[in-house]
């Protein structure tokens, strides 16, 4: 199978989804006669569900409970009390659980626990004052877990529902599922009638009133601060728009998530004015809460249709640890607690569910969902993972934080720290006008930064954003965003566990529009920066990476298209010329190629990508009976997916790379030098193949980035024409890395090789027939590099004569490195 193949494999309507459901189980909409059916059986299981909590309020068949998994707060509504970073302990939230049967302080204390894990409790988890535990370091986890972990929530309540419907009798407890409500479209803006009438068990008086009158959401006035309902559709559009899942999930988390809960709740007359809709812990206590939700799950079903859609990855969910534990019905009356991923440790299953639902969706022609897009290709989409994100600035930075402080506008005082880090391409700095051409709305790419920052042991926070040099100086401006009501940027808080500042890593999705404020009057001339505000002088920003995230589907790749991210990051300088960053194709044409410069190709990352999943899963070896990276890619996407294995591409972006271009040349080399000090390496290399041709692989020691080899302390350079008999010379060749080949038809796997600083640097060649090939394209007889390197760690061979078609995928090897202790 060749990467045609691939492609044209799931190019077929209908799998133009990134997601797989179950067509027995279907959520209709409430106004329509199936979604009316459901909704009235709704109704009868919460009935149930409230009256199991009035016997017992730690059943966790009741409703108590099941809402107490998004937060739990005080029953009592004549003295309510909310369970909230600011008005309370997470001590106070063990205590209520424990005295009301819902969990043991064990479990709780140990975050084993269902309870109180919507991602806006993080505050609960994160080692500060107030809380309870140690598990994860982002003060808000919701932009990576928010849409996946409220996904999960309302599958698993889909179940409890349906018990309570068995236990009942109910005949159409087996197939029911949640309705949505979709208040955008323009003739359903009016709540379903069933949640209006007070003898209705989905009926509360803590609840906007013009809501539970029957007044449309257009109709209802709202506050200046918040978005008017008449401009959430388009700004739900403007999500689905997004290429990147963290970029869509945070817009569509604000508009209409956030906004219909401040509607629903307000003048709800229980939290000091607030409804329950409102304060985060009391929210699922409204029933309006899931056909809320069930309608911001069918948003997020429709953008895994649209042709912009990418998936979540297994990496971004690595760096936000979170806990996916639900309680699961057994038929025997009993339940289980399903650990889908205790705080991080099984990423790979949070990506098998959340693209596997256990339900469908009725349609898809709301008006927030529009599906005239043909579709994703979902190898397109999963090439898009952040291991093949490509560097286009390493920038450090390692300054103290500025104090700012002073009196704005309205006489308040202000004060907090600074650190204005300038965003830099090639060492200049960049401007609006020069991001706007290669980045942002209707641009080809969106940028990512990872930025590496320390926090200091006593309680700190940091705030991070991009905008304009003037705007950061702006205290008027800056007190906006800081101002929590507002919540722009990504904040991040550290967990005192000694007396050692501690390092931190966050990921910024330019693309999410709250990360990037730039305003409508920003000069093309204006500088951008990255701004930390912290409360802590002592929280320093050390270092940055800008990354390229490119739409591969918007740019409708085919059989070994154009790599245009690649190729900026190849030559970073670039993003600067706008000639470049019109058509990057045409510029490589017109300029790079007749250079001798090969084009990097899309299909470089599957072959890399199907042999990270091999080599994560080397069972699969034997089941796949293919050495191509390409069915192994297909293997993932029709079987390992579902099955919740790792696809690899988390190990490939976190782990050391120790290949890398030679200072003087575009030459491959393993530099094993850059191996640890202490301690032993060995490495497991897999390899395989998408070719006729049999070839081999191996390696020979070279002392400098230009290929020399010594021999009998005799050098040759590349040019030398006794090069290619020396340099794979017995005196020269490192035999543990040579002889790899797949030329049984399956890829092949060595374990255990031990590899140490001393042994230098070491160069590929590859012997076909009675032909040698070098990475050193002098070396070679027809004068070209047959080497490159497609990802971290793994090596792409062309075994053609004059180049071939330089898809780099005739024989492939990854390396899986490993450091062991010496006894």
């Amino acid at each position: 199978m060749d990467f045609a193949r691939l492609l044209s494999r799931f190019a077929e309507t209908e799998s133009r989804s990134l997601e797989t459901s179950n067509l027995d189980r279907v959520r209709h909409n409430v106004y329509t006669p199936e979604g009316k059916k459901a909704l009235a059986l709704f109704e009868k299981a919460v009935g149930l569900m409230k009256a199991r909590s009035a016997r017992d309020p730690g059943d966790p068949l009741g409703w108590a409970y099941q809402a107490g998994i998004h937060g739990i707060w005080n029953l009592d509504y004549e003295n309510p009390q909310l369970f909230s970073g600011q008005e309370s302990s997470g001590q106070q939230f063990v205590d209520f659980a424990v005295e009301n049967g819902f969990d043991t302080r064990k479990n709780i204390l140990n975050g084993n626990t269902v309870l109180n894990n919507c991602t806006h409790f993080a505050w609960i988890w994160n080692g500060g004052d107030r809380s309870i535990a140690q598990k994860v370091t982002i003060n808000d986890a919701s932009p990576a877990n928010f849409m996946a972990w409220h996904r999960l929530y309302l599958q698993y309540f889909e179940e409890i529902v349906r018990e309570n419907l068995r236990l009942s009798d109910d005949p159409d407890s087996e197939t029911w599922a949640l309705p949505y409500w979709a208040y955008l479209n323009k003739d359903q803006g009016v709540m379903p009638e069933l949640l209006r009438d007070p003898e209705s068990s989905l009926y509360t008086a803590y609840r906007n009133p013009e809501l539970n009158k029957g007044t449309t959401i257009n109709e209802i006035d709202v506050p200046d601060w918040m978005t008017a309902p008449s401009e959430w559709s388009e700004m739900a559009l403007s999500g689905l728009g997004e290429t990147g899942y963290l970029a869509m999930g945070g817009k569509i988390e604000n508009v209409p998530h956030n906004q219909f809960h401040i509607l629903a709740g307000t003048d709800g007359n229980l939290f000091r004015g607030d409804g329950l809709m409102l304060p985060t812990g009391a929210a699922a206590f409204d029933p309006v809460f899931w056909i809320h939700h069930s309608f911001i799950d069918k948003i997020w079903s429709a953008y895994n249709k649209t042709d912009n859609a990418s998936y979540a990855f297994e990496y971004e969910f690595d760096q936000n640890p979170w806990n996916y534990s639900f309680l699961l019905p057994s038929r025997d009356g009993s339940l289980r607690k399903d650990v889908v991923s205790s705080w991080g440790d099984n990423s790979r299953n949070v990506i098998s569910k959340i693209y596997n639902p256990d339900y469908s969706y009725d349609y898809f022609g709301t008006l927030s969902n529009p599906v005239d897009d043909p579709g994703p290709n979902k190898v397109l989409s999963i090439l898009q993972s952040p291991a093949f994100r490509p560097t286009v600035s390493e920038i450090s930075w390692n300054k103290s934080a500025e104090a700012v402080s002073g009196v704005l506008g309205n006489g308040d005082e202000i004060s907090f720290y600074q650190s204005v880090v300038p965003l830099l391409i090639d060492g200049k700095q960049l401007t609006y006008g020069a991001y706007r051409g290669f980045a942002g709305k209707d641009a080809m790419f969106n940028v990512v930064a990872n930025v590496n920052l320390m926090l200091p042991t006593s309680p700190a926070y940091g705030r991070f954003f991009v905008t304009t040099k003037t705007l950061a100086a702006d205290l008027d401006f800056m007190s906006t965003v800081l101002e929590p009501r507002n919540g722009a940027g990504l904040f991040v808080q550290d967990m005192p566990m000694g007396s050692m500042p501690m390092a931190r890593s966050i990921v910024l999705d330019f693309g999410y529009e709250s990360y990037a404020l730039f305003g409508n009057d920003v000069a093309a001339d204006e500088e951008i920066v990255l701004v930390m505000a912290s409360n802590s002088a002592d929280a320093t920003i050390q270092a940055m990476s800008l990354g390229l995230n490119q739409n591969l589907n918007k740019a409708e790749a085919g059989d070994s298209d154009f790599d245009a991210a690649a190729y900026f990051a190849q030559f970073p300088e670039l993003l600067l010329n706008p000639e470049a960053t019109r058509d990057p194709e045409a510029y490589y044409n017109t300029y790079d190629k007749p250079r001798g410069i090969v084009a990097p190709e899309v299909n470089f990352r599957a072959a890399a990508l199907g042999m990270a999943y091999l080599a994560e899963n080397p069972v699969l070896i034997q089941q796949l009976g293919s050495s191509s990276p390409y069915a192994a890619v297909a293997h993932y996407l029709d079987q390992g997916l579902a099955q919740g294995l790792s696809l690899g591409d988390a190990a490939l972006r976190s782990s050391q790379n120790y290949f890398r271009r030679g200072g003087e040349s575009d030459a491959v080399i393993l530099d094993l030098t850059l191996l640890p000090d202490s301690g032993q390496t060995v490495v497991d290399v897999l390899t395989g193949r998408e070719a006729a041709l049999d070839s081999t692989l191996g390696f020979y020691r070279v002392v400098d980035d230009l290929g020399t080899v010594v021999v009998d302390g005799v050098s040759y350079s590349t040019d030398h024409s006794s090069y290619a008999q020396m340099a794979t010379s017995a005196a020269n060749r490192f035999d543990p890395l040579t002889g790899f080949s797949a030329n049984q038809k399956r890829a092949e796997r060595k374990s255990g090789i031990e590899l140490d600083q001393s042994l230098g640097k070491l160069a590929p060649f590859a012997a076909v027939d009675d032909q040698l090939f070098f990475t050193f394209a002098q070396a070679s007889s027809d004068g070209l590099n047959h080497f490159r390197a497609l990802a971290p760690n793994v090596l792409g061979f062309e075994d053609i004569y004059g180049g071939g078609d330089t898809d780099f995928d005739d024989t492939l090897a990854a390396f899986r490195f490993a450091s062991q202790a010496v006894a």
